[in-house]
């Protein structure tokens, strides 16, 4: 069961172990330093959320959101009493895509996919009433539960590279299907516990993760045939949501009941990374694939926070999210960098503002200083007009300053440390 944590925030207090060095090579700059930092990269203006016009979806909670990846203003919306909406434009509108049908009427929609080979064709969980799906965006629906024995679906997801391959984590552990849910599989050989949380690598779809109630992150390299335990640095933990770094494909964070859990050696080890966070109960996890050092959690009664150094540290990102301190889903536009959905019990609210930070450099050449973690600094100084600077965390966990425009000069905070 989640329980809330209403501990007030605790600066954690930090150790780095620094390989000191500078290089400026092709307009990147590397620190490397150690994950239990508890300071913060720039963030500039913390994004602002908005509930669009039109936009209160219905009444009752958003519990799940999916965007169609081939055309990112349609997006779908679960709610908990029985209803999915529909946006075509943004969330600046909704309609009612399933609503009194009696396939679907008095069920808490807890899950949606979409195919992304067919995005007309949509999934949608629900807390009774199994799995529902429309060939037709949402105009119509039809249970397809043949096999499916346990009815409390909890997560879905769907097979990037083979159409009608879909998986449905439920009470009753892990059903897969390869017929677009017209029959259902239980797949739980090595599988123990209630799936909650599904992510599919992308780049090897065979690759299932699945996380569960209680006995952390379980792991399939053949499609679901076999699981193994993933979860060692979180054993017990209750997984909520799963979500794969599409750049480095071995980089998983994990939403859990004590948090955020990241591993970087594909859930062969997991390390919590909490640092901010208040509450620490995590319905959502949802990386940015443009920034991919860039995280967003979504909470249990204290909203959104948000990393930009891979979990090394986090800040509440609030404004304007009115009424949504419980958030159970997240969707990035995958077209438009820094536009979010969030999926909360107040409604669907999106951020247009939530990209990758830019520092313009002064035209002048005045020297800027850029922090970073462990109370350290980069000085800046443009050499041409128009240079811009941007802070990432590259796939080897480094913070980088990368010149994005035009040409800087870079100087570590301690001094005597060479150019290499």
């Amino acid at each position: 069961m989640k329980t809330r944590s209403n501990a007030l925030w605790r600066a954690a207090r930090q150790r780095l172990a620094w390989t000191w060095g500078l290089m400026v090579l092709l307009g990147l700059w590397f620190a490397p330093l150690a994950r239990a930092a508890d300071d913060w990269l720039p963030t500039g203006s913390f994004p602002d959320w908005q509930l669009p016009t039109g936009g209160t979806v219905a009444a009752g909670a958003i519990g799940s959101l999916v965007i169609d990846p081939a055309a990112p203003g349609t997006l779908y919306a679960g709610t908990s009493n029985g209803a999915v909406y529909k946006s075509t434009n943004g969330g600046s509108s909704w309609t009612v895509a399933a609503y009194g049908n009696s396939q679907i009427a008095s069920f808490s929609i807890q899950a949606l996919a979409i195919d992304p080979a067919a995005p007309g064709t949509v999934y949608a969980g629900s807390n009774v009433g199994g799995v529902i799906k429309s060939l037709d965006g949402g105009a119509s629906w039809t249970p397809v539960n043949s096999g499916l024995s346990s009815r409390s679906v909890l997560a879905l997801a769907t097979d990037p590279a083979t159409p009608g391959t879909v998986y449905a984590g439920t009470g009753g552990g892990l059903f897969k299907s390869v017929d677009g849910g017209a029959s259902w599989t239980s797949v739980n050989n090595g599988l123990r516990a209630n799936v909650a949380a599904l992510a599919i690598d992308a780049a090897h779809p065979g690759t299932v993760y699945a996380g569960t109630h209680g006995n952390g992150v379980f792991k399939s390299i053949d499609g679901g045939a076999t699981w193994s335990l993933a979860n060692s640095g979180m054993v017990n933990a209750e997984v909520y949501s799963l979500a794969i770094d599409p750049a480095v494909p071995s980089r998983l964070y994990a939403g859990t009941n004590a948090g955020v859990f990241k591993s970087v050696d594909g859930g062969a080890s997991w390390t919590a990374v909490i640092s901010g966070l208040n509450p620490t109960l995590v319905n959502a996890v949802a990386i940015d694939p443009a920034a991919p050092g860039t995280v967003y959690a979504g909470t249990e009664g204290g909203g959104v926070f948000k990393t930009r150094n891979g979990g090394m540290s986090w800040l509440a990102i609030n404004n304007g999210l009115s009424g949504g301190s419980i958030v159970n889903a997240f969707v990035l536009d995958p077209v438009t960098s820094g536009t979010v959905y969030v999926a909360t019990h107040g409604g669907v609210f999106k951020s247009i503002n939530s990209g990758p930070v830019i520092t313009p450099l002064p035209d002048t050449g005045q020297t800027i200083t850029l922090p970073l973690p462990g109370g350290f600094s980069i000085a800046a100084s443009a050499q041409q007009p128009g240079t811009q600077v941007q802070l990432v965390e590259t796939p080897t966990g480094a913070v980088a300053a990368v010149v994005t425009a035009g040409s800087a000069v870079l100087q570590h905070s301690v001094a005597g440390q060479p150019l290499i």
